[in-house]
């Protein structure tokens, strides 16, 4: 007997690009609480720099989807619109 599937319709590129977006965010808050506490308990100063240089790079994947979504719409950023 077969089991009964439930298609889920794709998302669109705009939709996993904010899926993404999101994921990121949360990773980057992460990252900077992280970042927080290597400096309360002081860490190694080339441990806080190599710990901040990989928040900034999980900042800019942030960023670029930021601008997927921007140039998927009118190409106008949202803070442009404010």
């Amino acid at each position: 007997m077969e089991t009964p599937t439930h298609q889920v319709p794709p998302l669109t590129i705009e939709e996993l690009a904010t899926e993404m977006r999101s994921r990121l965010q949360h990773l980057e808050d992460t990252a900077r609480a992280y970042i927080l506490d290597l400096k309360d308990n002081k860490a190694d100063g080339e441990v806080i720099a190599q710990a901040t240089l990989a928040m900034r790079h999980i900042e800019d994947a942030r960023m670029r989807y930021g601008k997927v979504i921007q140039y998927l719409g009118d190409g106008v950023s949202i803070y442009d619109k404010k």
